[in-house]
């Protein structure tokens, strides 16, 4: 959606809203919802996730080519290949959940290449993800041990995460998962610092600014911080395409730096579960190559 709004603004200026302004609408609704109700924590995020692929079903089905049919046979095959693997894997429940997701993200990008988004879209985004720098702020303002009662009745995996954010002191937010809030932030902030300008709009965008670099220090995530950093780099440098190699060599340099700062990151806990995660992928590829584990199972 990001891309195509910014294709749009460069071949379109003149191109604000159009009838398609209400999909993309629902599809904006969609996204901020799930970031600050994520189905982690809130299992009714995906029944609304859900309805909007339903709602937008035919809007984006008029809007297709006659090809659509035959990528439709092909995507439900896929999903009957899921579904059996899911049905043969640990947990079958948590599997048809998992896939249910999956052919949401995939049902929802299809919905969103239908049409071009009005070119406002984006920063629309970015103050949604901003706001959650409120949260965050207000998490550090209040004391993080206050929180400890709420923490309770969160779901076992998400409570033993808030539970080490709060013992950490870090902010969390909506997400007491490792380092989705800064990294949500670090995706807000290069989409609005292009959006700063002397209008109603840029001065929104300029406090969506301020609200996600004071949310990022709450955080208390170096990664997330440098990326956020780098993210605004490459964004204005890369805003002429041919320095986009230039960008992408700053990026290599900055992660040398935070690793440099902080020796002890290859400990630290994201980076260690997916270190787990691809020693994990290498003994599944060496061991069963073509029938896998089952859908959900990797964990296990």
């Amino acid at each position: 959606t990001m891309s195509a709004a910014v294709r749009s603004e460069r071949e379109n200026p003149s191109q604000r809203w159009s009838p398609d302004s209400l999909g993309h609408g629902l599809l904006l609704f969609a996204a901020v919802g799930v970031v600050w109700f994520p189905v982690e924590v809130h299992p009714f995020a995906g029944v609304v996730v859900a309805g909007v692929v339903l709602a937008l079903s035919t809007w984006g089905w008029r809007r297709s080519s006659g090809k659509t049919g035959g990528a439709l046979v092909g995507g439900v095959f896929v999903f009957a290949l899921l579904a059996c693997s899911g049905a043969s894997g640990w947990d079958p429940a948590r599997a048809v959940g998992e896939i249910g997701l999956v052919t949401a993200v995939v049902a929802l990008a299809w919905l969103t290449s239908r049409a071009r988004p009005p070119m406002d879209f984006p920063v629309f985004l970015a103050i949604g993800l901003s706001g959650l720098g409120v949260w965050g702020i207000w998490q550090v303002a209040a004391g993080l041990d206050s929180l400890l009662p709420g923490i309770e009745g969160l779901p076992d995996a998400a409570r033993a995460y808030a539970e080490e954010r709060v013992a950490g002191r870090r902010a969390y937010a909506s997400l007491p998962l490792p380092s989705h809030l800064a990294v949500l932030l670090a995706t807000a902030l290069p989409l609005l610092v292009t959006r700063v300008k002397a209008t109603p709009l840029g001065v929104i965008a300029a406090g969506g600014v301020s609200l996600t670099v004071v949310g990022l220090a709450a955080t208390k995530s170096p990664v997330g911080i440098g990326l956020a950093i780098l993210a605004v780099i490459v964004v204005v440098v890369g805003r002429n395409s041919y320095r986009v190699l230039f960008g992408a060599a700053l990026l290599a340099l900055a992660l040398v730096a935070v690793v440099a700062v902080r020796p002890d990151v290859a400990r630290l806990e994201p980076v260690a579960l997916r270190a787990d995660n691809w020693r994990t992928a290498l003994w599944l590829s060496e061991t069963s190559p073509c029938s896998g584990v089952g859908f959900s199972s990797f964990a296990q």
